[in-house]
């Protein structure tokens, strides 16, 4: 595909390796245009070096977002909030500050979302199915995928969780011998990558959703 995509969300550690798995399925850095609040930091400046396309906004200043996607036919939406320990409550009004902003040139959205049962209870879930709601509901019509994956594996490696796992331990309100289904943040960049590149370009007369849940290796906990 010729086609570029803006792509939210994706700065950080996990972000980036996002990104990796965009370019694995044949996106070319100027075909990937990169939302960032700090375009002068030092990892931004890399990129840029590297020929990405920086836009910079802030998805919390509505002003920041004036044409944001114009010239992308699709947006990757990887997250719209902090990836930090505390639940980052402003996501869903992010998330509807983009959605509110979107270029019309934009024809397919991808969102990186969480699985979750019915009555799950759990509000870090809760809020990316409430932005699930606020990308079906965008008044120009598009195609919307919302990638539902239950534990990135990268969520092993953060700061605030491998202490805990070099001791032996890492904390999981599930019973140890169930399994869980991990996945790669690259592996949903490569996925996210190539429904963006072959999406109907055709989006109809009104926004539609499809919700797809997103699994990789399927282990215990002391696996």
């Amino acid at each position: 595909s010729n086609d570029t995509i803006l792509v939210v969300g994706a700065t950080g550690t996990t972000g980036l390796r996002a990104i990796q798995g965009l370019l694995d399925v044949g996106y070319k850095p100027p075909q990937l245009q990169i939302m960032t609040r700090n375009a002068s930091k030092p990892n931004m400046k890399q990129l840029e070096k590297l020929g990405f396309d920086l836009v910079q906004a802030d998805l919390q200043r509505p002003s920041s977002l004036r044409d944001i996607g114009k010239g992308c036919t699709g947006c990757y939406i990887h997250a719209t909030g902090g990836d930090t320990k505390e639940l980052d409550t402003s996501e869903v009004s992010s998330a509807r500050n983009l959605c509110n902003a979107l270029h019309d040139d934009v024809r397919s959205i991808v969102y990186n979302s969480a699985a979750g049962a019915k009555d799950h209870g759990v509000k870090r879930i809760q809020q990316k199915h409430d932005i699930e709601g606020i990308l079906s509901e965008r008044k120009y019509p598009c195609h919307v995928t919302s990638l539902r994956a239950n534990i990135f594996c990268e969520e092993l490696w953060k700061l605030y969780t491998r202490p805990e796992i070099l001791q032996g331990r890492y904390p999981l309100p599930v019973n140890r011998w169930r399994k869980v289904y991990l996945t790669s943040v690259r592996d949903m960049g490569r996925l996210a990558g190539a429904i963006l590149a072959n999406e109907n370009k055709d989006q109809g007369s009104t926004t539609s959703i499809r919700i797809l849940n997103v699994a990789g290796d399927r282990m215990t906990g002391p696996q």
